[in-house]
């Protein structure tokens, strides 16, 4: 693994995605500024109390998503990173152990074994398992013979029964995000290309997929405040409220034409991300974030609440509120945030 600072013929990166353990533990995916979509992926570790702050390492992937793995679910101790690639490959990073790479059979459009249902969006743990989604209808779980497992290698088999939009033609059904309180209860956001319109749906014990009724744009984020509380985010200021059984309502701010790309609760206030900057709900208002940073922090598009922090990870610029005050973390991959 190498360790930064890079050399000085380093590419400018774009940051894609990111996730955090807790507070000192963040590791983000990047991609070449310059050319994203060539098959390139440096991912990033910041451990702030190591001499080396940042250490990195490149892979021959596009990355589209990240997430947590808890070996025991949610409240687990032992832990992995995990990177979906858009075409299917999934890199795992147990903590403290070797890389796991694995395969979601038929995903993506450019490998060998890909159906040509189109790229994979999100990745996410729901309760003991990770789930996956993308274009296409596509949804996945990992299975595996020694359940939670965080070395083991898992199969990736579709949960997407009624979903799965047939894999020749044009596919209109774009999940984006998936999220639940439990694996009894999983919901999806997305797009229908077709009417340009936001789609959700929820999955419940039985397993059949529901439509959700919504009128928004293109859906994008998910956050689950609670078994019955799930936020919705998306394009022209797209923000839903509610839960399957009582009802999504629509609490969009009249004025509000932003796209949001994530949404995640923090200290009981919700949290918007934009590729312009961070914004806050206020009573039924819709307002930036003032970091009292220099330069201000105007470029966030991945959100993380965990151990008492939130972080906000933009293309370019990382930053983490503790509930009191924010402080940038100097990303070495790029000139300073100027």
């Amino acid at each position: 693994m190498e360790q930064f600072p890079p050399p000085p013929s380093t590419p400018q990166l774009r940051i894609e995605t990111g996730v955090a353990v807790n507070r000192q533990f963040l590791i983000v995916s990047c991609s070449k500024l310059e050319e994203r979509f060539d098959g390139f992926a440096r991912l990033c570790l910041f451990t702030p109390d190591k001499p080396m702050q940042w250490r990195y390492f490149d892979l021959p992937l596009t990355i589209s998503a990240a997430a947590l793995q808890s070996a025991g679910g949610s409240d687990g101790s032992a832990q992995a990173f995990v990177f979906a690639a858009e075409d299917g490959d999934i890199v795992r990073l147990p903590v403290g152990k070797p890389p796991v790479m694995e395969r979601i059979a038929g995903a993506g459009l450019w490998d060998d074994d890909s159906e040509g249902w189109g790229y994979m969006n999100a990745v996410r743990q729901i309760g003991a398992r990770l789930y996956a989604c993308g274009d296409g209808g596509q949804v996945y779980c990992r299975e595996n013979d020694g359940e939670g497992d965080s070395e083991g290698e898992g199969e990736w088999v579709h949960v997407d029964h009624g979903l799965l939009q047939p894999s020749e033609g044009e596919h209109n059904l774009m999940l984006n995000a998936i999220a639940g309180p439990g694996e009894d209860s999983i919901y999806l956001a997305g797009w229908d290309s077709d009417r340009n319109a936001g789609l959700l749906f929820h999955r419940g014990a039985d397993g059949a997929w529901t439509p959700v009724p919504v009128e928004t744009a293109k859906l994008t984020g998910l956050c689950v405040e609670g078994p019955d509380a799930v936020w919705a985010c998306g394009h022209g200021g797209a923000l839903l409220h509610g839960s399957h059984a009582g009802g999504f309502t629509d609490v969009s701010a009249l004025d509000d034409t932003r796209n949001y790309s994530d949404v995640a609760i923090y200290g009981d206030k919700v949290y918007l991300a934009t590729a312009e900057g961070l914004f806050l709900r206020e009573g039924d208002a819709v307002e930036p974030v003032d970091t009292g940073l220099v330069p201000a922090h105007a470029d966030g598009h991945v959100l993380q609440a965990v151990d008492g922090v939130l972080w906000s990870i933009g293309y370019r610029d990382i930053v983490r509120f503790d509930g009191t005050s924010w402080e940038r973390i100097v990303f070495p991959g790029n000139p300073p945030i100027a």
